[in-house]
């Protein structure tokens, strides 16, 4: 999680990239805190990143 979400902020991907990204690790056996689709809201819900960062 810390490392997509300092690649965010570093501008070096894109929410979208990171989203697709995280639901291809949940397709397999990766554990994540969230479900497909949740990062976004995840993220946001835990501050690890701020709107205007997304």
């Amino acid at each position: 999680m810390a490392l997509l979400c300092d690649a965010i902020r570093a501008n070096k991907l894109t929410t979208v990239m990171v989203e697709t990204v995280a639901d291809d690790l949940l397709e397999g056996e990766y554990f994540l805190p969230f479900g497909p689709g949740g990062f976004r809201r995840h993220v946001m819900e835990n501050g690890l990143l701020d709107y205007d960062e997304l």
